[in-house]
């Protein structure tokens, strides 16, 4: 379980790149995690698959 302000902050960050998804370039993650990306969150990270909607 995440406290609410860690929360808050990933959800704050999950909307910003929601906003400015054409300019930002995932880091792409490798082995088990393949297929996912990473987005930094202050001290962590989270890890992130995008689908594409066609």
């Amino acid at each position: 379980m995440i406290d609410k302000q860690v929360g808050r902050r990933i959800l704050k960050k999950l909307n910003w790149f929601s906003e400015n998804f054409e300019t930002v370039v995932p880091e792409p993650l490798s082995g088990e995690f393949k297929g996912a990306y990473k987005l930094r969150v202050g001290d962590g990270g989270l890890y992130i698959q995008l689908k594409v909607r066609s």
